[in-house]
């Protein structure tokens, strides 16, 4: 079972790097994951942190639930190659 809470946070104040000054980056998103395997009875916790460019005043609820929805189904799909790649070895694999 895995619970997810994300909290977003206004980069307008922060001063980055001058490389960074077109980029738009205005929102940090903190995901906190915490899981507990059932058959190990074990507790695991880790944090990720994303960037976007949607201001963080302009952001609704629904904007929200989109982004945090996002990066949810970005784990999928990397998921999905971790079992592709190392599973079934498909990066092992020689096209001709």
């Amino acid at each position: 079972m895995t619970t997810r809470n994300a909290k977003r946070f206004s980069l307008e104040e922060v001063k980055l790097a001058k490389r960074w000054d077109s980029s738009g980056i205005n929102t940090l998103i903190a995901m906190e994951r915490s899981t507990y395997h059932v058959k190990k009875k074990k507790h695991t916790h880790e944090m990720s942190y994303y960037i976007t460019n949607s201001s963080i005043n302009r952001l609704e609820q629904h904007k929200h639930k989109e982004l945090t929805n996002a990066i949810r189904n970005h784990w999928t799909v990397e998921s999905d190659n971790w079992i592709r790649d190392v599973v079934f070895g498909e990066d092992g694999v020689k096209n001709k």
